[in-house]
């Protein structure tokens, strides 16, 4: 995005139409209300040409966001009064002065506001960005709300009748729709013009007055409804013989008594569409090509674009029926996904399938339908980049390649895509500000380097392969949090968060990722609840944890607007604790602290919504309360941190048995083995703990190992085990060096002769995981690790007890006082798991996370 200084001048303004010449005057958005700022949307071929812009009865803000074919001015509205705004403007360009004009709508704020985004062709629902995907459907509706809800889809539209005798259904398909999130496009089309294949159908006056009562009447009952996201007004008005004037009058019927949603026409016609623009919000177009050229929807597209870019919301209709009429085949799963994305690539914000009569009427294949409700979890994840405003089309090296691209600050969205029915390869010349980018080929978990600008890759048949492109991964930040996902920014199957399970057997609410709301990053976690008695639990990836340590959890929380009360319980399953939150409607922070207890070295955390209504979560936070951070070095030596989540609480420590109670202010160092014991104060309330930070002369120090560990569990490598750091009793912390049915022998080299009189190991005991205890420990040592003499060595008398089975085990050799360099530690293993103990007959495990020196 470019900005141009805005300059001032003073020039007689002319009463004009809206456009003049080559350019187009709106606003950004249909209408507003909440917002204090708006934008005026300036379109046209040649920009480039405008040399100033003067401004009557109003001034704009200080600079114009310049897009590649559209300019952004923006305004103050702070003080427009709810009502309509003439907006003039008068541009001086090379070849003279002309005037334009536009009407800036202010409504009073209202829930379930539907709002066009003009730039990116796009809706806003309550502010949040909304990308319809659904489908046309009969009337009754029975059960394919409900279905297609679990299936992604946001988007209705009902074939009906809007007689009185048949309202209580359509309340009822409403109702349900507002619960499982769905949104309606409403269909009025039946009060429009002649029914559909009968052009010279003569209505009566009498016809006409009854369905323009009708109309008004449906659209005072449903235009409060939660579920509702535009009416849908005609279908096909060209092909029908439907007169613009025709739809501009019920258009303003429409708008008279709802001036909150918009208002859809679907044309078979686009390029024949431009004199029913006044009659229109949403401009939709229905290629049904197969069994012929996928090329038709961008074709369609394409003609939809050049009349109503920048002014109307687009949506495309892909076709999901055939066998008859006109179509002697209906689209298979690789066309559904080709037709959608090719709509996607030229310009569609919205998609709604013709037409899905469940369970297997249309489309009659299972696999074509699970194709778009494969895209329809896809596209949820895209918003980000699809609401922008900043799209480009990229050529490609293969002419048949059709390429969309939508930038942000930090990345980039790009769609690739082939209509035709053979796969290949593809190179894609990059822009040169994507340079020293990587891309993430999304919903593939993979990742493709970009060597000089340039994007390689395959494509299947139909193929249609989305990137998210980057700049090339950095050193990863520091992150002391435990939970599996912080903020659900990685995901590996489309619109669903990983490493939960979900129950109970009979949940029923919905749960999905959503990228149009987050606290951080792009995602956040949505549940929908349809009623009160609605349930899901997700169980999360158990985090590793200390025993005795402190820990605090943190969650975010939102709540929907128009939700009922709502409410999300964290539970940390194995301390049967558990909290309740209540969910507001800006993202709110709840924590609470816990301790981890002496027995419990893995944890699983599990939320749990309830209530009615939508509510997000994001952020979720598991982190030490004290966190003691400790850098490690030779010496030894280890500089202590002690960081508390309240910066209120006093923070106060002694060392090992000392009665000398200190005061922290900031972090000291130790030389020595120590076990730090942490007092935090706050309004008399007092929290405890301690942590050992295991130093010897073995810290820091070159390991040689004669038995090799399994690359299994190598932890982070040959210094983990001279790290001046323990690990948890949860062997998959990445803290542990395993050996498996081996016995063990390493040496440490101390760089230089010490005098030692005890070498120890710190060892897991997990036999429910198949590790055993060491059955004994020998240490010799060495001057020149040549010439090894004995220094000492002990016998496990607890080799195989089912006592306890998570504990640490430590084997402590003591000897004379002596001096050496090297010292060896050789390690009985049991080896093959004896009878009476889980896997009993295979191999037993060895666990190794520090060995200590003295």
């Amino acid at each position: 995005m470019k900005t141009v200084l805005i300059i001032f001048s003073l020039i007689f303004f002319l009463n004009t139409f809206v456009i003049a010449g080559d350019y187009n005057l709106v606003t950004r958005f249909s209408y507003y209300t909440r917002e204090n700022s708006a934008d005026l949307l300036l379109s046209g071929d040649d920009l480039d040409k405008i040399k100033d812009i003067s401004y009557k009865k109003f001034f704009p803000g200080k600079n114009i966001q310049k897009h590649k074919d559209c300019w952004l001015i923006p305004i103050d509205i702070q003080n427009f009064k709810t009502g309509k705004h003439t907006l003039e403007i008068a541009i001086r360009t090379t070849d003279g002065v002309q005037s334009l004009q536009t009407e800036l709508i202010k409504l009073a704020p209202k829930f379930n506001e539907v709002k066009v985004d003009r730039l990116n062709g796009g809706l806003l629902v309550d502010d949040l960005p909304f990308f319809p995907f659904g489908f046309y459907t009969g009337s009754p509706v029975n059960d394919v709300i409900r279905e297609e809800a679990y299936n992604a889809m946001n988007l209705v539209g009902v074939y009906q009748n809007n007689e009185d005798s048949t309202l209580a259904e359509r309340v009822k398909y409403m109702d349900e729709c507002a619960a499982y999130g769905i949104k309606v496009n409403y269909h009025l089309n039946g009060l429009v013009g002649s029914s559909h294949n009968n052009p010279g159908q003569i209505i009566s006056n009498d016809e006409i007055e009854h369905r323009e009562a009708l109309l008004k009447k449906e659209v005072e009952t449903f235009r409060d409804h939660p579920a509702l996201l535009s009416w849908y007004m005609n279908d096909e008005p060209i092909g029908q013989g439907r007169k613009p004037e025709l739809l501009q009058r019920a258009y303003d019927i429409i708008k008279e008594n709802d001036p909150y949603h918009p208002v859809s026409v679907v044309f078979v016609i686009p390029d024949r569409a431009a004199p029913f623009t006044g009659a229109l919000d949403i401009a939709m177009t229905d290629p049904y090509p197969i069994p012929g050229d996928v090329n038709h929807v961008s074709l369609l597209m394409d003609q939809l674009q050049q009349n109503f870019q920048y002014k109307k919301a687009l949506w495309l209709v892909p076709q999901a029926f055939g066998g008859g009429e006109f179509w002697s085949r209906e689209p298979n799963a690789a066309e559904i996904r080709i037709m959608t994305y090719l709509g996607i690539i030229d310009g569609a914000m919205g998609i709604k399938y013709f037409i899905r009569r469940r369970p297997h009427l249309f489309p009659k294949s299972r696999l074509a339908w699970n194709e778009a409700t494969s895209i329809a979890h896809e596209l949820s994840m895209l918003l980000p980049w699809l609401f922008s405003g900043e799209k480009s089309f990229i050529k490609s090296e293969n002419e048949n390649i059709k390429t969309a691209v939508w930038k942000r600050q930090n990345d980039a969205l790009l769609i690739v895509a082939t209509p035709e029915n053979t796969p290949g390869e593809f190179s894609i010349n990059l822009p040169e500000d994507l340079s020293g980018y990587s891309a993430d080929v999304l919903f593939e978990n993979r990742t493709i380097h970009i060597n000089n600008n340039q994007l390689s890759d395959y494509l299947s048949a139909y193929g249609v392969n989305i990137y998210i492109i980057k700049q090339a991964d950095t050193e990863p930040a520091v992150s002391h949090n435990l939970f599996i996902n912080q903020g659900f920014e990685k995901f590996y199957s489309a619109g669903l968060p990983f490493g939960c399970y979900a129950g109970p057997k009979d949940a029923d609410a919905l749960y999905f990722l959503d990228s149009r709301t987050a606290h951080s990053g792009n995602n956040s976690l949505r549940f929908t609840l349809p009623d009160d008695s609605s349930k899901i639990s997700l169980n999360f990836y158990k985090m590793q944890v200390q025993n005795d340590q402190l820990y605090q959890c943190s969650i975010w929380l939102k709540a929907a607007p128009g939700t009922e009360k709502t409410n999300l319980q964290v539970t940390l399953n194995e301390l049967k604790a558990a909290q309740t939150f209540e969910a507001t409607q800006d993202w709110t922070k709840h924590t609470f602290s816990f301790n981890s207890g002496s027995k419990i070295n893995a944890l699983g955390l599990s939320i749990a919504p309830s209530g009615k209504g939508t509510i997000y979560v994001d952020d979720i936070e598991v982190t030490a309360d004290p966190l003691i951070d400790v850098t490690i070095k030779k010496g030894p030596a280890a500089k202590i941190a002690i960081i508390t989540a309240d910066t209120h609480e006093k923070i106060y420590y002694t060392f090992n048995n000392d009665t000398d109670i200190n005061n922290y202010s900031k972090p000291f160092e130790i030389q020595e083995y120590t076990t730090l014991h942490v007092l935090l104060k706050k309004d008399e309330q007092e929290r405890k703990m301690q942590y050992t930070i295991p130093l010897s002369k073995a810290t820091q120090k070159k390991c040689t190992f004669q038995t090799l560990y399994s690359p299994k569990y190598s932890a982070s490598g040959e210094m983990s085990i001279t790290d001046g750091q323990y690990g948890t009793l949860a062997f998959r912390d990445n803290k542990w060096l395993g050996w498996e049915g081996t016995d063990v022998e390493f040496t440490v080299d101390l760089e230089k002769s010490l005098e030692i009189s005890k070498a120890k190991i710190h060892s897991l005991v997990s036999i429910n995981d198949g590790i055993h205890a060491a059955q004994a420990l020998d240490v010799l040592v060495s001057d020149d690790g040549k010439n090894f003499n004995e220094f000492g060595s002990i016998d496990n008398p607890d080799k195989f007890i089912h006592e306890n089975p998570n504990r640490y085990l430590e084997l402590q050799v003591t000897g004379s006082k002596q001096k050496a360099r090297f010292v060896k530690f050789k390690i009985t293993s049991p080896r093959i798991i004896p009878e009476g103990f889980l896997f009993s007959g295979t191999k037993a495990w060895i666990f190794i996370d520090e060995i200590l020196v003295d």
